[in-house]
């Protein structure tokens, strides 16, 4: 992923599906969204997977960012504590943090975070 944009803030509509899949080992997470302005024009899309690894119990990730006719694939460092899913992507120029909170099936709280100094501090994105 590379950052896109202004250093000013920038306002967007986004809706998100989240389904559990292979009796709860595969997280499967499509986002689109666009510009606040106008909610019928898709210009990003995201598709992560989360699964489980069942020979080491560990997570694995991958996360496809599809951007106005750029598209970049990239693995992802994933976690997750109880209700709590972390990945770690690394873009172009950039580490990205989401940390997604599924405690309600129909809700999901999600902190979304850069560093551009390959971990050592986190700045907030959304």
């Amino acid at each position: 992923m590379q950052y896109e944009g202004t250093s000013e803030r920038e306002a967007f509509f986004w809706s998100t599906e989240v389904q559990y899949r292979l009796g709860g080992d595969l997280l499967s997470i499509e986002g689109k969204g666009g510009p606040a302005t106008d909610s019928s024009r898709i210009t990003r899309r995201v598709l992560a997977l989360v699964w489980r690894d069942p020979a080491t119990g560990s997570f694995l990730g991958s996360f496809q960012y599809l951007s106005q006719g750029g598209v970049i694939t990239s693995t992802a460092s994933a976690r997750r504590r109880g209700d709590t899913v972390e990945l770690v992507v690394k873009g172009t120029d950039a580490l990205w943090r989401f940390t997604i909170n599924l405690k309600d099936q129909t809700r999901w709280l999600e902190q979304g975070e850069v560093s551009r100094d390959g971990g050592t501090t986190w700045k907030p994105t959304f």
